[in-house]
């Protein structure tokens, strides 16, 4: 019985027996049939593959590859009276046109060189006499390397792992060295592995911990055989670092109506805002029943409504509101309201005059119409166009309407009162509670589809809606493909010039991010826990968040709704000063203003001070000073912080001089005056003039003597001429200071 065995690089020649006698010399027949069988120390490959084997009552067979690709074939008729005729089969890439066959047989155990095999299109046929074993040797035809598939470039976000892999064949088997090229350079440099990168001999690259230093870098593979070598096309690595969430304003868990600047300011259930192209924000403050403004440095004031007083009047400083959850802002500064609980659509001007621009406070309904003449029934989400046009998600009809600049208001998806998640046009298709609603720059209204988990789109123009990404009726928080992934009770919606979404997903706790390409991903927030922590990705939390928006594409806001915050989402940078203040020297009564130029993210707040002393209400990057005095001298620096730090300005000091009293003409100096300004001495004698022509002729002289006098001063009236009098002023001293106008003596003189 012939037994012969080679796998996991052992190799067993079992004892023949032949005719009941045993025959040793085919042991070592065996084994060199494996390891020597071309008599010039060729062996079996070192790489196993795949074989099957039709009958393995008669036959064996064991399969391998070398370094050069050949692939190996160990084959053994067990039959003692029957040939083998054999059919081979070879499956991969590599294409093999013939082999050689070493056996040894029955007859005798030296290993002998066979007739060679034909192989077309990787299939041939052999036949093996009675009790062989054979090594079939089939060479690879040489070729130089080829690629089947490149590497793909890869985004991930700081401090995770990526991976760069190539797919190629040749004969020889090629060997692979991966190549960096950094960012902003034009040299290609070999990588080595180490604790950055691993694998750059093989086919797989790994980039251990991306940093925010690989950003742009790129990598390609230098694949070389003998026969040739290629190179594969560059991929890139985009290192997203992680967004950071801070608090701008409010003080988590702390409810109420106070203006003021970052935790200072407080909110009352913020529902929803929105941005202007200042950067400002306009935050429906649902609680309150008002709408506040924050700059884009977290200062908060009330823009609308009155705190505290539910209402629906309009106006400017009487306007009221009933808890508003819906902001909208237009390109000149108009504000629009979604006044839930008036069912109502209000207007507020950039001067902050509100009035109702659709529905009838206290009525619910569904009736298109105009004006007072329409009815809504809990609006909560709002949206404006270029043009002026509104379309409010009006939640508990389950549909979306839209409201015309004029007020006339039409249905343009859903069904009033029928709720579900159908796609469709028009009526046909179906919501369940919509609520926050987001315009993008190609005509297209997402919907936070709040009850259905799903994010929904509606093509404005022909009224078609989709479903965007969500699983129907299904609360989750699974991130990936739009399909798979879900929400639970999404209430806010956002866009940004990319077509990218970013939703407020509210009971997840989550602030999600629906790529334009079609995935979802947690951008901040953990799925299922509260909280109010500031931090980046899935360190922060959120607390029932319901509002987004995006200030172009660079600034995420969120109304932290149960935390009672404004959440800035994004890159933060600490405060940093670029110029600073400069010292400057004035004259007294003159105006002085000091400057700073900062920068950070959030936008920095400034507080000057004086001498270390902070100065009320300078809280803007200049400071200036009307008419500085003496008091005013001194060092003025300013604090600039944000929420990730604060810096500090160098001190500026302000120097104040003395005005200079008027120069002493001397004593024996004459009349008329030189050049220059007029002094004080002149302005006062022409009051003097005009209050002489003013008095009876008689009393003239006498009222100017007496004013003179009271001045210090004595005069001789030199000419008495009632109409053009010449007179000289002295002091006390007799010191003449200098005289009036020329004289007139007629109409003629000169």
């Amino acid at each position: 019985m012939l037994g012969i065995y080679g796998k996991y690089g052992v190799y067993l020649g079992c004892l023949w027996v032949l005719n009941g006698t045993p025959t040793p010399v085919y042991v070592s027949a065996a084994f060199n049939l494996y390891l020597n069988y071309d008599g010039n120390g060729g062996k079996f490959g070192a790489a196993s593959v795949a074989e099957t084997d039709s009958d393995t009552v008669n036959s064996s067979a064991y399969a391998s590859v070398d370094t050069t690709n050949a692939l190996h074939l160990v084959v053994l008729n067990k039959s003692y009276t029957a040939s083998a005729d054999l059919t081979f089969q070879i499956g991969g890439s590599t294409t093999y046109s013939s082999a050689q066959v070493y056996a040894f047989d029955a007859n005798g155990s030296a290993i002998t060189l066979r007739a060679p095999a034909a192989i077309s299109n990787n299939q041939f046929t052999y036949t093996l006499p009675p009790l062989t074993a054979a090594h079939f040797f089939l060479p690879a035809a040489l070729s130089s390397p080829a690629i089947s598939s490149q590497p793909v470039s890869q985004t991930s976000t700081l401090g995770n792992n990526v991976v760069y892999s190539v797919t190629a064949s040749g004969n020889p088997l090629p060997t692979y060295q991966w190549q960096r090229q950094a960012s902003g350079s034009a040299t290609w440099t070999n990588l080595g592995d180490n604790a950055t990168y691993s694998g750059s001999p093989t086919a797989s690259l790994t980039v251990n911990s991306v940093a925010a230093t690989m950003n742009g870098d790129s990598f390609r593979c230098v694949i070389t055989n003998s026969s040739g070598t290629i190179t594969t096309s560059p991929a890139s690595l985009i290192v997203e670092t992680p967004l950071t969430v801070v608090t701008l304003a409010g003080l988590a868990g702390i409810s109420n109506a106070t203006d003021g600047a970052g935790s200072a300011a407080r909110f009352a259930n913020p529902a929803d805002l929105a941005v202007d192209a200042a950067g400002n924000l306009y935050v429906a403050d649902a609680g309150n029943h008002t709408v506040r403004k924050v700059t884009p440095a977290g200062v908060v004031t009330t823009f609308a409504g009155q705190a505290g007083v539910s209402g629906s009047s309009d106006g400017s400083s009487t306007a009221a509101f009933n808890h508003p959850t819906g902001v909208a802002i237009d390109s000149t500064g108009n504000v629009y309201v979604a006044d839930t609980n008036n069912n109502e659509i209000r207007k507020v001007t950039a001067a902050g005059v509100v009035s109702t621009l659709a529905g009838v406070a206290g009525v619910s309904g569904s009736t298109d119409g105009t004006g007072t003449a329409a009815s809504f029934n809990g609006p909560s989400g709002i949206a404006v166009d270029t043009t002026g046009n509104l379309y409010v998600s009006d939640t508990l009809n389950h549909t979306l309407r839209k409201v015309t600049s004029a007020g006339v208001v039409t249905t343009i998806a859903g069904v009033p009162g029928g709720s579900g998640l159908v796609d469709g046009t028009g009526s046909i298709a179906q919501f369940h509670g919509p609520q926050g609603l987001a315009l993008d720059t190609r005509g297209n209204l997402f919907v936070a589809d709040t009850n259905n988990n799903a994010i929904r789109k509606v093509v404005i123009v022909s009224g078609v809606v989709t479903t965007v990404a969500g699983q129907t009726g299904i609360a989750g928080s699974s991130d990936g493909a739009n399909s798979q992934a879900q929400f639970h009770y999404p209430s806010g919606v956002a866009v940004d010039p990319a077509g990218n979404l970013y939703v407020a997903d509210t009971e997840n706790h989550t602030l999600r991010e629906i790529e334009s390409s079609g995935s979802v991903s947690t951008l901040a927030g953990l799925a299922g826990v509260s909280g109010s922590a500031d931090g980046a990705g899935t360190a922060a939390r959120f607390n029932f968040p319901t509002g987004v928006t995006i200030n172009g594409t660079s600034v995420v806001y969120v109304a932290d709704t149960n935390n009672h915050t404004i959440r800035f989402v994004g890159t933060t940078v600490a405060p940093t000063i670029a110029v600073q203040p400069q010292s400057q020297t004035a004259t007294a009564g003159a105006n002085v203003t000091f400057f700073v130029t900062a920068s950070g993210s959030p936008a920095p707040t400034y507080q000057w001070k004086c001498n270390g002393t902070m100065i009320t209400g300078a809280i803007s990057s200049s400071y200036s000073l009307a008419s500085a005095q003496s008091g005013n001298a001194g060092n003025y620096n300013v604090v600039i912080s944000n929420a990730i730090g604060s810096v500090t300005s160098n001190a500026a000091t302000l120097t104040v001089n003395a005005v200079s009293p008027p120069p002493n003409s001397g004593a024996n100096s004459s009349g008329g005056g030189g050049g220059g300004a007029p002094s004080v001495w002149f302005y006062c004698l022409l009051s003097l003039l005009a209050l002489a022509r003013r008095v009876p002729q008689r009393n003239s002289s006498h009222v100017v003597s007496q004013i003179i006098a009271k001045l210090g001063l004595r005069t001789w009236l030199v000419e008495r001429h009632w109409y053009d009098p010449h007179l000289e002023l002295q002091t006390a001293r007799s010191s003449k200071l200098g005289t009036t106008c020329r004289k007139h003596s007629s109409p003629s003189s000169a």
